[in-house]
């Protein structure tokens, strides 16, 4: 469970990058800083946080995949950014307002409880606006932002989180 939504983020990037197969440009993982308050606590002393980049081309239009992975005792926490290459702040979820589309994904899971937590189910079970995640800075080596999301489990449980990130691809 703890590695599930690496797992996800890896689904999301074969995704993008199976439509079409260009040479993609895959970045080394490197590690970054991530910190957290809420329902989940998170400082740069209790885990374990990677920040990976892949950049190809789908139906010739570039494509940006973009995740940020952090353990923490036996849970695991996740931003997947799709097609986010400027500074701004996008809501969560699936952001059809211009091509090519965006994607902002926040999920945590507990192998204690053997809870997922997901952006997307907040979307799917409750009225709730999921949250957003603000990029302030971002090249082809680094990002840095914040983040702040209400995210909610299959048994339709919520929990939330907000902090910042940075970290070197």
């Amino acid at each position: 469970m703890k590695t599930l939504p690496f797992v996800l983020l890896c689904i999301i990037a074969i995704c993008f990058v199976a439509c079409k197969k260009n040479s993609p440009t895959v970045y080394p993982s490197h590690q970054g800083s991530i910190t957290g308050s809420g329902t989940i606590t998170m400082n740069p002393e209790t885990k374990f946080t990677h920040f990976i980049r892949f950049d190809t081309t789908i139906a010739g239009a570039p494509s940006t995949s973009i995740g940020i992975d952090c353990s923490i005792d036996t849970s695991n926490f996740n931003i997947s950014l799709a097609n986010i290459r400027n500074t701004g702040k996008y809501n969560l979820g699936q952001n059809y307002d211009s091509l090519p589309y965006t994607t902002a994904i926040i999920t945590y899971s507990d192998a204690t409880s053997m809870a997922l937590y997901s952006s997307l189910l907040t979307s799917l079970y409750t009225t709730n606006n999921p949250g957003t995640v603000t990029i302030t800075a971002i090249s082809t080596s680094s990002i840095t932002g914040t983040y702040s999301a209400i995210l909610t489990s299959t048994s339709n449980s919520s929990i939330s989180i907000s902090g910042t990130f940075t970290g070197s691809f």
